[in-house]
């Protein structure tokens, strides 16, 4: 997903999957399909395709988060710049 800011405490898992690139990657980026997948965008329409591909590629952990980026900064999360 897009990942121009993340939240503190996820930093260290975060793991940037474009939604072009999500049939051919994701299986080797996560290659157990118990893994917890959340997804997000920047305003969440692109992630709730992405959990919808995860989950017919047999994921069975997967979460979009409602309303994106946009969302989690609009609600006042704590983000950080990743750069």
């Amino acid at each position: 997903m897009i990942c121009q800011y993340v939240l503190p405490a996820r930093r260290q898992k975060l793991k940037h999957l474009g939604r072009g690139i999500l049939e051919r990657d994701l299986e080797k980026m996560f290659p157990d399909v118990k893994t917890e997948l959340i997804l997000y965008c920047d305003g969440g329409f692109r992630s709730a395709l992405s959990a919808e591909t995860a989950q017919k590629l047999d994921y069975k952990n997967v979460f979009s988060l409602a309303g994106g980026y946009k969302a989690m900064k609009a609600s006042g999360w704590p983000m950080i710049n990743p750069i």
